[in-house]
């Protein structure tokens, strides 16, 4: 794998995975704890994939399906959270996220390609087998307990489709069979991308503060900042009203977006508003 495809990998899949970093320092409940103490561990799963009674939608164009009591979270149509998931003052410390994202090279890096290279996780035992598809484990510890992740990839027409599960093993173990009904329901077709945003778009009240957008149709985008001369180029999604970014060379990130008269308006995670006009 080449470091620049590395790295785009690395940043693609960080944009959606923060989570994994957070529980990598954040107090986390045992798996068999509950918030008052009480048992949180995982049911009995009845027959993986015929509890699948939801569908779920990712931007990068996967269809999935997914438990009648797990609950759909986060923007991009990517977060799911089992309703009896171990949970803490933090809230649930078992959740799993699909992820879609460029990749031409063959999965046999992804421990530093989810989690980067100072990232406490580490790859666990050799990948399984899944047919075309590859199961990963990794572990990480914290103060609390061991935690640990379960990452499902399959790559298909240069794209990684993803389910990554991350928590206390005891919760991810009793899961397994149903996280991979979940990864093989997914159905796989062109990403989503809302003609509306395909142009370019500006920024800016002084040369300084300037900054160029423009969407390509056929999901590329390039941003530019005149006054450094900085450029960023790479792939683009939007749907439901979240655009997300995934550069070659820099952190991805995912905007709510919509459309204000002729001018496209953004908001970051730390609600900071843009105007494009």
């Amino acid at each position: 794998m080449s470091p620049r495809r590395r790295l785009a990998l690395r940043n693609a899949a960080l944009a959606t995975f923060g989570a994994l970093s957070f529980y990598a320092c954040a107090p986390t409940a045992d798996a068999s704890e509950g918030v008052n103490g009480e048992s949180a561990a995982p049911s009995a799963d009845r027959g993986p994939a015929s509890t699948l009674a939801k569908r779920g939608t990712h931007a990068s164009g996967i269809t999935y399906r997914y438990p009648r009591d797990w609950e759909l979270q986060a923007r991009g149509g990517g977060v799911l959270v089992p309703n009896d998931a171990p949970r803490d003052e933090q809230g649930a410390s078992e959740r799993y996220l699909v992820l879609g994202f460029p990749c031409a090279d063959a999965a046999s890096d992804l421990v530093l390609a989810l989690f980067g290279a100072e990232s406490p996780f580490e790859l666990e035992g050799a990948p399984e087998r899944l047919g075309s598809a590859q199961r990963f484990r990794y572990r990480a510890s914290d103060p609390r307990g061991e935690l640990v992740a379960d990452a499902y990839v399959a790559i298909d027409d240069g794209v990684a489709h993803c389910l990554v599960g991350s928590g206390p093993r005891a919760a991810l173990e009793a899961r397994a069979p149903l996280a991979r009904a979940v990864f093989e329901s997914f159905e796989c077709s062109a990403p989503e991308r809302d003609p509306r945003v395909v142009g370019s778009w500006f920024h800016g009240r002084s040369y300084a503060s300037e900054r160029r957008m423009t969407f390509e149709a056929d999901g590329t985008f390039v941003e530019s900042s005149p006054s450094d001369g900085s450029t960023k180029t790479g792939t683009w999604y939007a749907a439901d009203d979240d655009l997300t970014l995934v550069p070659l060379d820099g952190a991805s990130r995912t905007l709510t977006y919509q459309f204000v008269d002729d001018a496209l308006v953004t908001l970051d995670a730390n609600g900071a508003r843009t105007l494009w006009e």
